[in-house]
């Protein structure tokens, strides 16, 4: 599996994928995950106007990218979120998110802690969940199960290379 960002991460660094990547990573046939964050860090982002357009952009940047039909967007909630946060900033988010993905061609899926990932997709806003674990010391992973439709688990990183070559790369299960 590759997971890859849609579009440029918090801080404009350039993680974005590009169309020749994504279809090399296609012919290789090897599977792919798409992850859409342009910020996310704070609960103030999660408003319902920002889901709306957020949801809009990860479409277009996946079309543009020619990501196949029916594929998963993993939308990132990248901030230990209580449980105040996520019923008033990542809930309605989600549901803004949910009502315009569910009228295109792509999934919708989170990004975010356990408990977080688990409130989400219990509504229905997510019908998969990739776990930020590497988080270990987020409130909202300590003491919560896997929520029960997780499809990658974020667990740790290696680094690869020097110099300016140097890369991380985080592991996950699957």
């Amino acid at each position: 599996y590759v997971g890859r960002y849609l579009t440029k991460v918090p801080g404009g660094l350039d993680k974005d994928i590009t169309r020749e990547e994504a279809q090399i990573i296609f012919d290789a046939g090897l599977r792919f995950f798409p992850i859409y964050q342009t910020n996310g860090t704070k609960e103030e982002y999660f408003t319902e106007a920002q889901g709306t357009a957020d949801a809009y952009a990860a479409i277009k940047a996946a079309q543009k990218l020619g990501i196949p039909n029916n594929t998963i967007i993993y939308f990132a909630v990248d901030f230990d979120s209580d449980d105040g946060d996520i019923t008033n900033y990542v809930i309605p988010y989600f549901a803004k998110i949910h009502e315009v993905m569910k009228e295109s061609n792509y999934k919708t899926g989170i990004y975010a802690t356990r408990n977080t990932c688990t409130r989400v997709s219990k509504k229905g806003y997510a019908c998969s969940s990739f776990v930020s674990n590497l988080s270990s010391g987020y409130s909202g992973n300590l003491g919560f199960t896997m929520p029960t439709n997780w499809a990658f688990d974020q667990f740790g990183w290696v680094d690869i290379g020097e110099g300016d070559a140097a890369i991380s790369i985080d592991k996950d299960g699957f």
